[in-house]
């Protein structure tokens, strides 16, 4: 007999999952809450008028520093962006994944030579390239077609890009987990009657991704900073924020050790998730079917 357990496989894709749709609507709910945001225009201050509060919090030393050297507020609103690509991005490429490595490790050759293909070509060309032309050609069809729907977002074009190349790399890393459960644990699971649908997604499937999770969430990180290339196409991310306006004050290099500080931040942020998901992986465990229980000693 299987041991029941609960699957933390499933409930960690579900997380996934549940973090794509939350930051997509998250995303758009921000997005919108800026673009419909009122102007504000400037009106002079008196010459004579009294220094107001948010002056003086303003002129303070240190406060100054942070606040208007550093532009701090603006680069945390750009870092805003950036873990939205990434927490939109990442659960869709994980997804499309597992269907590519799937695909490729199926007998079938309608199934496993395109699922090939798209992996090799895309994993040999520049993330940049793809970008461009993703966000180029989709437009130029939506012209040809007389249709608007292609014509998207800049932030949905990058989410596309960075959510289609890193398929590929992981891909590779869940075909390699598949690869690295023990093949009885698969032939036990079909001796107790499993189809070989169950034994794959009840017991291959989840010991493969507590394998991989450790490269995942590399992969998570390498994500975070590679979100920077869709600057290209208008995305106001972190890097690009900081770029503008180093060169508009001057002070290039101090905006890029600040920006470096908050990419920092939150590449260790995503460490500890990965280290909390390998731990609970570990703790819980994932079903295994041994010898000895299908036998029922």
């Amino acid at each position: 007999m299987v041991r029941e357990r609960e699957d933390p496989f499933r409930r960690t894709l579900l997380v996934f999952l549940v973090m794509a749709v939350a930051a997509a609507v998250g995303g758009y709910w921000l997005r919108a809450q800026e673009s419909g945001a009122p102007a504000t225009e400037n009106v002079p201050a008196a010459a004579d008028a009294p220094p107001t509060a948010e002056e003086e919090f303003r002129d303070a030393p240190v406060r100054r520093f942070f606040f208007h050297d550093l532009a701090l507020m603006s680069l945390l609103g750009a870092a805003k962006n950036t873990l939205l690509l990434t927490a939109e991005s990442m659960p869709l490429a994980v997804v499309l994944g597992i269907l590519l490595a799937i695909m490729r490790a199926s007998r079938h050759r309608l199934l496993a030579w395109p699922a090939a293909g798209y992996i090799e070509v895309v994993r040999g060309t520049p993330l940049l390239v793809q970008v461009w032309l993703v966000h180029v050609s989709l437009a130029q069809l939506g012209q040809e077609l007389h249709t608007k729907a292609l014509t998207l977002q800049p932030f949905t074009t990058g989410i596309i890009c960075l959510a289609g190349n890193y398929a590929a790399y992981e891909a590779e890393i869940i075909r390699a987990g598949l690869e690295a459960v023990d093949k009885g644990q698969r032939e036990a699971a079909l001796s107790i009657g499993m189809s070989e649908r169950q034994a794959f997604y009840s017991i291959v499937l989840p010991q493969a991704f507590r394998i991989v999770v450790p490269p995942l969430i590399n992969d998570l990180i390498a994500m975070l900073k590679d979100s920077c290339l869709v600057s290209v196409i208008g995305v106001p991310e972190l890097l690009e924020r900081a770029r503008s306006i180093g060169k508009e004050r001057g002070s290039s290099a101090l905006l890029m050790v600040a920006a470096a500080v908050l990419y920092l931040i939150m590449s260790l942020a995503c460490y500890a998730l990965g280290k909390y998901l390998e731990k609970r992986l570990k703790v819980q465990g994932a079903h295994e079917v041994h010898v000895d229980q299908v036998h029922g000693h």
